[in-house]
């Protein structure tokens, strides 16, 4: 199932409260596996962020899931940290 059609099915709902957040947070789920990798999915997130924001939420799960997709574009992919190996583990033994 693509963002458009999720979006428009959360649109169509009139859950409020923990059932929108329910509804939304499913759709969620549903959207982010179907991505590749965390790569892919923050670049969806930036393409799906232009085309929402141009469509009114029209339901409050529709607006919680556009707000979980915002948070996805602001995702911090961190390098791992190198520790320097056996170098390193020397350098802490000795």
């Amino acid at each position: 199932m693509t963002l458009r059609h999720i979006f428009n099915d959360l649109q169509s709902l009139d859950h409020q409260g923990s059932a929108a957040t329910t509804a939304a947070r499913a759709g969620y789920f549903h959207w982010i596996l179907s991505q590749a990798d965390v790569a892919s999915a923050r670049q969806a997130a930036h393409s799906a962020m232009r085309w929402m924001r141009s469509t009114p939420d029209k339901s409050q799960a529709a607006a919680e899931f556009t707000r979980m997709i915002g948070e996805t574009v602001d995702l911090a992919i961190c390098a791992p940290v190198r520790r320097g190996g056996a170098a390193g583990r020397r350098r802490v033994l000795h």
